[in-house]
């Protein structure tokens, strides 16, 4: 098998390692731009989830794709009567965008969790910024206001508007 051709498997602890050595302040950036991306509908697909039920779960299969990072399916396994407080069983599978196969299939209980946290300091911070939390749900202004503080590098390219300015 060839090097382009090799599988890259990321287990929970890989995961967990590799998201040790990112700073918060980085975390809330990618993740203020994802939440800013989806609000402008721009430079993405997400298509409806497709899901598989069955007498002990449901299984969701979350497909999305950006125009930098590519194609990709997250796998949720959801147990109909909830027994651990570990997290949901999570996968994803990362796909080639030249050759169409499989590229590496990546532990994702951790980074939902890792999302989710970020999701709700974005929307906790709209809240305090326009205290009127239905407004932080659905205005970009917050998230927008976020990135000129967490991504001074790129300060300029963000207007209120939630539209990037380049």
């Amino acid at each position: 098998m060839s090097r382009s051709e090799s599988l890259l498997v990321l287990s929970a602890s890989d995961v967990q390692r590799a998201a040790s050595t990112i700073s918060t302040r980085d975390f809330l950036t990618v993740a203020a731009h994802a939440y800013v991306r989806l609000s402008t509908r721009t430079g993405f697909a997400l298509p409806p989830r497709p899901s598989i039920y069955t007498q002990n779960h449901l299984t969701l299969f979350m497909p999305a794709h950006t125009q930098e990072l590519g194609t990709s399916v997250k796998i949720v396994s959801v147990l109909r009567a909830q027994t651990s407080s570990g997290g949901l069983p999570a996968s994803t599978i990362v796909l080639d965008e030249s050759t169409r196969a499989i590229k590496a299939v990546v532990n994702a209980r951790d980074l939902t969790a890792l999302r989710t946290a970020a999701g709700a300091i974005i929307i906790l911070i709209s809240v305090v910024l326009y205290h009127n939390y239905v407004y932080a749900l659905f205005d970009l202004k917050a998230p927008c206001w976020l990135l000129t503080y967490l991504d001074p590098i790129n300060r300029k390219r963000w207007s209120h508007s939630g539209q990037e300015n380049r």
